[in-house]
């Protein structure tokens, strides 16, 4: 069952195409036609895309959530999306007490708005570092991701 919802946020709190390509998590694939993205955390397929003032969600979740509300499932889709993208640290003070410190900073805090850490599954994170060992991020993409197929627990099929 998919389910449905969005999250207020804006560019300076998230830039989502920076944040998903820059090398912390491999997982993510880019939707040019629907101008989104598809990748999994928390053993859930999920579709984020970035509007002007929020992120929208899709998620498939599992079967073992069929008892749930539709409203619980949302609920919890948005807590998961918060805990991944850490929106409870607020980006925009911590920027603007960074660029006073720092001239370089500052004029890179300008083209690199909205850039975050993901708070990723350690497991996973530990498999990738591994694998990032003199690779590029395509190839450290292809490993990761044979290596979660061929290990990890099918989530959907396309």
């Amino acid at each position: 069952m998919w389910v449905k919802g969005r999250i207020p946020c804006s560019s300076a709190e998230l830039n989502i195409d920076i944040v998903l390509q820059c090398g912390q998590s491999f997982r993510w694939k880019r939707d040019l036609i629907n101008k989104s993205w598809q990748g999994v955390f928390s053993n859930k397929l999920w579709i984020l895309k970035q509007g002007s003032s929020e992120i929208s969600y899709e998620v498939l979740s599992s079967d073992a959530e069929c008892h749930q509300t539709k409203v619980e499932k949302e609920q919890i889709c948005n807590e998961e999306l918060v805990d991944y993208f850490q929106f409870n640290v607020p980006l925009v003070p911590l920027y603007d007490a960074w660029s006073q410190a720092d001239e370089k900073f500052k004029k890179l805090a300008l083209r690199y708005q909205g850039v975050r850490m993901l708070r990723q599954d350690p497991v996973e994170n530990v498999f990738s570092f591994i694998c990032s060992s003199n690779n590029n991020i395509q190839r450290i993409s292809s490993m990761v991701e044979h290596l979660c197929s061929s290990y990890g627990k099918q989530i959907a099929a396309f």
